[in-house]
C-alpha cells in the first residue's frame, strides 16, 4: 500500500535555539557588564550636564531681573545695553537646554525619576526664558524713558514689591532645584 511506503514525520526533532548574535554600535562595547547587558553609564553624566546648564541659565536670568530693576530705578542706559546683550545668551541657553533634553529623551529613553527630571527641566527652561524676556522688555522700556520716574509712582504700583517677590521666588526655586528638595519647592 502506498501509505506504508511514505512515513510522514509528524514530530520534527527539536533543534536547540541559539542566542541571537547582536552587535552593538561602535563605542558601546566598553559599557558591557559581566552579564553582557549594556549599562546606562552615560545618562547620569548627561543629566548632570543638563542640571549644570539649567543652573547657569537660572543664575543668568536672576541677574537679568536684578539688572532690569536697577536700570528702571536709576534709568541706567548702560545697564540696558548689558541686558540687551545678555538676552542673546538667555536665548542660547534655552535652545541648548531644549536640544539637550530632546537628545536625552531620544537616545536614552529615560524612565521614572530621570524622565520626570528631564521634563521638569524642559518646562522650567521655557519659564526661565520668559522671565528673561520680561527683564529684556523692562530694559527696552527704560531705553525710551527720558525723565526720572516719580518714587511715589513706584510705591503706589508696588513695583519694588513685585521685583522683590519675583527675585526671592527665583532664588528659592533655584535652591530647591540644586538640592533636589521637593518640600522646599512646595513651600514657594
Amino acid at each position: 500500500n502506498w501509505w506504508n511506503g511514505i512515513k510522514p514525520k509528524l514530530y520534527l526533532p527539536i533543534q536547540p535555539i541559539s542566542e541571537p548574535k547582536t552587535t552593538l554600535p561602535a563605542g558601546l562595547d566598553d559599557h558591557i557588564n559581566q552579564k553582557g547587558d549594556p549599562e546606562m553609564t552615560h545618562i547620569p553624566n548627561e543629566l548632570q550636564s543638563l542640571k549644570t546648564t539649567a543652573i547657569d541659565m537660572w543664575n543668568l536670568v536672576i541677574s537679568q531681573l536684578a539688572k532690569s530693576r536697577f536700570a528702571l530705578e536709576h534709568l541706567d542706559k548702560d545697564m540696558v545695553n548689558e541686558i540687551t546683550n545678555n538676552e542673546k545668551r538667555v536665548d542660547a541657553y534655552e535652545l541648548k537646554i531644549n536640544m539637550d533634553c530632546e537628545n536625552i529623551l531620544a537616545l536614552y529613553s529615560p524612565v521614572a525619576n530621570d524622565l520626570r527630571f528631564v521634563l521638569s527641566v524642559l518646562k522650567t527652561n521655557y519659564n526661565l526664558e520668559r522671565v528673561g524676556d520680561y527683564a529684556y522688555n523692562i530694559a527696552t522700556q527704560v531705553r525710551d524713558i527720558d525723565h526720572p520716574i516719580d518714587p511715589e509712582c513706584f510705591a503706589e504700583m508696588g513695583i519694588k514689591d513685585m521685583f522683590n517677590t519675583s527675585q526671592r521666588m527665583l532664588q528659592q526655586t533655584l535652591s530647591a532645584f540644586e538640592k533636589e528638595d521637593s518640600k522646599l519647592a512646595r513651600e514657594i
